[in-house]
C-alpha cells in the first residue's frame, strides 16, 4: 500500500511538472507574439532556454551526489517560480529571453532529481513500471500544458505568468515529502573513466546524434507552429493551441499504444521510417493550409519521433557500458537538439519566409541524417578490420 501511495502520489508530481513546463512554454510563446517579436527573436528565446538547460545538465548530477536532491529540487523550483514574476516587470524581448535561460539552468536538477529518486524506488515498485515516469511527464508536457496554458493567456493575458509561477511553488511543496536524502557517493575515478569509455562508444555515439536531430525536429515544430498558425494562416490562437494538442496527443498515443509495434522494427528500418515521415510532415507544414492538413503532419511528426526514440532506447539497453552515464550522455543530447531546433530554425528565419522554413528543414534533415550514415559506416569498416 505504501509503494502504491507513492507511486500516485510520484506520478502526479511527474504530471504537475510536466504541466508546468508545457504551459510556460506556450505562454512564453504568446507573450512573445503580443510584445511584436520576429521570428528569429521567438526561436531566440526559445533556444535561450535549451542553452540554460545545456550548461547544467551534466554538472547537476555531480551537485545532487553531493548536496541530495531534496534541496536542489526545492531551490530548482521555487527559483523559477521567482524569475516568472520577474517576466511581468519588463515588456522585452530581451529580458524575457535572458529569464527564460536562467529558468532553463532550474530544469536539469528538477529532472535529475526525479530520475534519481524513481531510480532508486524501482527495484520495490517494480521494473514493468520503468516507462511510467515519462508517460506521466509526457502527458502533462504535451497535452495537459499546453491546453491550460492556452486557457489561462485567453482570460489573463501576460499575467498568466503568475499561474506558472504558482504552479512551480505548488511542485516544491507537493514535492518536499517525497526526497530521501542520499549518502553522497565518492566514485569519481570511476565516472571519469566511465565517460571516457561513453565518448569512445559508437553505438552510444549515434544514437545520441540521432536522438538530437529528432529533438532539433520536435523543437523546430512546437516553436515555429504557432507562429506560422497565428502570423501567417491567420488561425484563432485556440486553433493553433488545438493543433499543438493534438500533436501531443498522437506522441502520448503512440508511446503507449503503437510502441511494441514500433519497437520491434529493426533499428535501420525504424530510422527509414522515422525519416520519411518526418520529411512528409515537414513539406506538409510548409504547403497545407488547413487544420486536417496540419494534424496529418502533426501525426507524421510524432510517430518519426516515437519510432527514433524507442529505437534508440532498445540499442542502448544492449550496451554494456554503465547506465548512469549513457543515460545522461542521452539526456544532453536531447536538450542539445532542442538548443539547435530553435537557434538554427532562428537563424534560417532571416532568409526564408515561415511557410518555406519547414520544406528546407527537411533537406537539411536529409543532409545530416546521410552524414551520420556514413559515420555509422565508417566506424563498423573500422572495426572490421
Amino acid at each position: 500500500m505504501a509503494q502504491r501511495n507513492f507511486l500516485l502520489q510520484f506520478l502526479s508530481l511527474a504530471a504537475l511538472s510536466g504541466t508546468t513546463l508545457g504551459m510556460s512554454k506556450l505562454i512564453t510563446t504568446l507573450y512573445a507574439l503580443e510584445l511584436g517579436a520576429s521570428t528569429a527573436q521567438i526561436g531566440l528565446i526559445s533556444a535561450a532556454e535549451a542553452l540554460g538547460m545545456v550548461l547544467l545538465t551534466l554538472p547537476a548530477g555531480l551537485l545532487i551526489d553531493r548536496l541530495g536532491s531534496r534541496r536542489l529540487y526545492l531551490l530548482a523550483s521555487f527559483l523559477p517560480a521567482a524569475l516568472h514574476l520577474a517576466i511581468l516587470l519588463w515588456s522585452n524581448w530581451l529580458w524575457l529571453a535572458g529569464l527564460r535561460m536562467l529558468v532553463g539552468t532550474c530544469v536539469p536538477f528538477r529532472s535529475v532529481a526525479m530520475n534519481t529518486l524513481f531510480l532508486q524506488r524501482l527495484p520495490e515498485l517494480g521494473l514493468n513500471k520503468a516507462g511510467w515516469f515519462r508517460g506521466a511527464l509526457m502527458i502533462g508536457m504535451l497535452l495537459a500544458g499546453p491546453w491550460l496554458g492556452g486557457k489561462l493567456y485567453e482570460y489573463f493575458g501576460f499575467l498568466a505568468f503568475a499561474c506558472v509561477a504558482l504552479s512551480f511553488a505548488g511542485m516544491a511543496f507537493w514535492g518536499s515529502g517525497f526526497w530521501r536524502q542520499e549518502q553522497n557517493q565518492k566514485e569519481k575515478s570511476r565516472s571519469r573513466s566511465n565517460l571516457r569509455q561513453l565518448l569512445t562508444e559508437p553505438a552510444l555515439r549515434n544514437c545520441c546524434l540521432i536522438e538530437s536531430l529528432s529533438s532539433a525536429t520536435g523543437s523546430l515544430f512546437a516553436t515555429f507552429s504557432l507562429v506560422l498558425c497565428i502570423e501567417q494562416l491567420h488561425w484563432s490562437q485556440s486553433q493553433a493551441v488545438a493543433l499543438v494538442t493534438t500533436q501531443g496527443l498522437i506522441t502520448v498515443l503512440s508511446l503507449f499504444i503503437l510502441g511494441p509495434r514500433l519497437s520491434s522494427l529493426k533499428a535501420h528500418h525504424a530510422y527509414l521510417f522515422a525519416l520519411a515521415s518526418a520529411c512528409m510532415a515537414l513539406w506538409l507544414f510548409g504547403w497545407a493550409e488547413s487544420f486536417y492538413g496540419l494534424a496529418l503532419a502533426a501525426l507524421l511528426l510524432s510517430l518519426a519521433s516515437t519510432s527514433v526514440h524507442l529505437s534508440n532506447v532498445g540499442r542502448l539497453t544492449k550496451l554494456t557500458l554503465e547506465k548512469g552515464g549513457v543515460s545522461g550522455l542521452f539526456s544532453l543530447s536531447q536538450t542539445m537538439g532542442m538548443l539547435g531546433g530553435s537557434l538554427i530554425g532562428g537563424l534560417l528565419s532571416h532568409w526564408l519566409e515561415l511557410r518555406q522554413l519547414f520544406p528546407a528543414w527537411s533537406l537539411l534533415l536529409l543532409a545530416v541524417a546521410g552524414a551520420i550514415t556514413l559515420i555509422e559506416w565508417r566506424s563498423n569498416k573500422r572495426r572490421l578490420t
